[in-house]
């Protein structure tokens, strides 16, 4: 039997972990990307930070709001998450990220 075009009626085991085997790989290159944007987001930080700033004591005032900003929204958010769902604190950090 060709295993390739299978419905979730003809042989739902084998559908069903395709299924989360797809879903695993898409969450890892996912976190991968977010990790590396981080490095990137902190590398360069500083660097830009400095070449816009008037006063060099100023170059990490942007790394130092965005972290933060997540230390005093982590709180809040998680309350969210927790009363309202995961989807509620995802579009209410997708919206506050846009």
């Amino acid at each position: 039997m060709n295993t390739n075009h299978l419905t979730s009626e003809q042989a739902p085991e084998t559908f069903d972990q395709h299924l989360k085997t797809s879903n695993l790989w898409r969450l890892v290159l996912a976190q991968a990307l977010s990790g590396a944007n981080n490095v990137v987001l902190y590398a360069t930080g500083a660097i830009v930070g400095s070449m816009l700033s008037p006063s060099p004591l100023l170059a990490t005032l942007p790394i130092t709001i965005f972290v933060l900003g997540m230390a005093v929204c982590i709180l809040p958010v998680g309350e969210l998450a927790r009363r309202r769902g995961r989807q509620a604190a995802f579009m209410v950090g997708t919206g506050a990220g846009g």
